[in-house]
């Protein structure tokens, strides 16, 4: 399930939107080759994830300075 908010007064603007959305979304899909939460989680995030995983550094690192950075 996907939430899709639009500013748009023009209501059937919104819907062909709405509709365009609902056709291009499953595209995205992950395959359960690549992601085991697919295909809820999207090609695009997981992606993304894994760009953050690998900017942030050792994840145990990260932990400790959080931790020592709060106190």
């Amino acid at each position: 399930m996907v939430r899709h908010e639009i500013a748009i007064d023009d209501e059937h603007e919104a819907r062909r939107l709405a509709d365009l959305a609902a056709a291009l979304i499953p595209r995205f899909a992950s395959r359960p080759e690549r992601d085991p939460r697919a295909p809820q989680n999207l090609t695009p995030i997981s992606g993304l994830e894994s760009q953050l995983r690998h900017r942030l550094g050792d994840g145990l690192m990260l932990y400790r300075a959080l931790r020592i950075a709060l106190g």
